[in-house]
């Protein structure tokens, strides 16, 4: 079968021009792409970039394969650094992340999830064997990550590891991490693997990882590492600055940011690791405090489609008591394409917005626009006039004081 065409269909359908490619280097896959992706953006080859993976179980034959090969667990549970640990389960998912240059997408007010501060790429070469984990390779693609994002293994609170739940991949890597983190002060370093929640997904394994680091440093929270009881006594824990998180652990805001690591090795001999930091707290314009309505547009291609999107509006809205109405605003203004059949939705709260949103829609659609031109008399102004909408609209506020600064040299000598 060939995947060839995989990226470049999705390229055809959004119509992107950028690079587009398929990566194959086994489990590794998807954060070798993202590495690809973050080199696009810093080549200035790309201003956007979607990197990820999918893995999906089609035919029994992989499964059959990998269970005569002894790599499968045999309860099929992952048991990552557990002593009870006989091998990875397969898993199904997928997964993308939209990337772009820091500066702008904090200039462009985008929600930022989090900021990748370097990542690298290496091969293990000649070694043992071909699917064989090498320890050295995985040291120095993790210190070259490290060096790549300038920063220090002190400075690093959380490793998502690959963690594939092997009775010879578990003890290489935990000797990796030793021989990359074992100088650093202070208290162990926490340790975990999502594929003992979803699966390994294989060539979707790494954006997985990324993921759940992503929502554990939102959400302040590291999920538990699951199924591991009793330390895997050919793991040399005493040695090791590194210590499994086998339940749900707090993970605050500091005045120092949060940083992780997640590594991918793929049994190619390819490895990948990228560094990821908490994002920077929001300070974009649209997060003013507003006091008036709220007004939500919506629009689609036809009027099924609209009625569909109010209603996941409704349900997106209901479920979301701590909802930002500004950030949904802002988004739905300036962050989706608007088509012929619209409506807007005007509240000044979150139950007003949901209200509106249980009612039926009306649509407006003309036959033809027309240019209207309208053209004043005086008496039309009134001191104080537009204060109110300087007061809450900040891109008002700004266009209105840049025609100031330009006026000063000419008036009020």
């Amino acid at each position: 079968v060939a995947f060839s065409t995989a990226a470049g269909r999705l390229s055809y359908f959004y119509d992107f021009h950028g690079p587009s490619m398929i990566v194959d280097t086994a489990c590794s896959s998807s954060l070798v792409a993202l590495h690809l992706a973050i080199q696009s953006l810093q080549n200035r080859e790309s201003d956007m970039a979607i990197a990820g993976g999918v893995s999906m179980i089609l035919t029994p034959e992989p499964y059959i394969a990998f269970s005569k090969l002894r790599a499968l667990a045999e309860d099929g549970r992952c048991r990552t650094f557990d002593d009870a640990a006989s091998g990875y389960s397969k898993g199904e998912g997928c997964g993308l992340v939209i990337l772009k240059r820091l500066s702008e997408a904090i200039e462009n007010k985008d929600n930022i999830l989090s900021v990748i501060k370097g990542s690298a790429v290496n091969q293990d070469g000649e070694s043992s064997g071909l699917t064989a984990p090498n320890a050295l390779s995985q040291k120095e693609v993790i210190s070259k990550a490290l060096e790549n994002a300038n920063i220090s293994p002190d400075d690093v609170s959380y490793i998502e590891a690959h963690g594939t739940g092997t009775r010879l991949g578990d003890p290489i890597e935990a000797r990796a991490l030793g021989m990359v983190f074992g100088q650093r002060s202070g208290q162990k370093m926490l340790v975990g693997s999502v594929k003992t929640n979803i699966g390994h997904l294989e060539g979707a394994a790494g954006i997985a990882s990324i993921i759940k680091v992503i929502l554990a440093l939102q959400h302040e929270r590291i999920p538990a590492s699951l199924h591991f009881h009793t330390p895997s006594v050919h793991i040399p824990w005493n040695e090791l600055p590194i210590e499994v998180c086998a339940k749900l652990t707090s993970w605050k805001r500091s005045e120092k940011p949060r940083i992780a690591g997640v590594s991918s090795f793929g049994f190619s001999g390819t490895n990948a690791h990228v560094i990821l930091q908490e994002a920077p707290k929001s300070e974009s314009d649209n997060k003013a405090v507003r006091t008036d309505a709220y007004l939500l547009p919506l629009s689609a291609k036809d009027e099924t489609a609209l009625t569909a999107m109010s209603d996941r509006y409704r349900k997106y809205v209901s479920e979301s008591s701590d909802i930002d109405l500004n950030s949904l605003c802002y988004t739905a203004s300036v962050g989706r394409t608007h088509f012929r059949h619209r409506t807007a939705i005007i509240g000044t709260s979150r139950e007003e917005i949901l209200k509106r949103l249980s009612e039926d829609i009306s649509v407006r659609k003309p036959n033809h626009t027309e240019v209207v031109f309208l053209f004043t008399g005086q008496g039309a102004q009134y001191p104080g006039m537009a204060k109110k909408l300087y007061d809450t609209e900040p891109v008002f506020a700004k266009a209105l004081n840049q025609c100031a600064e330009i006026l000063k040299s000419t008036m009020f000598h």
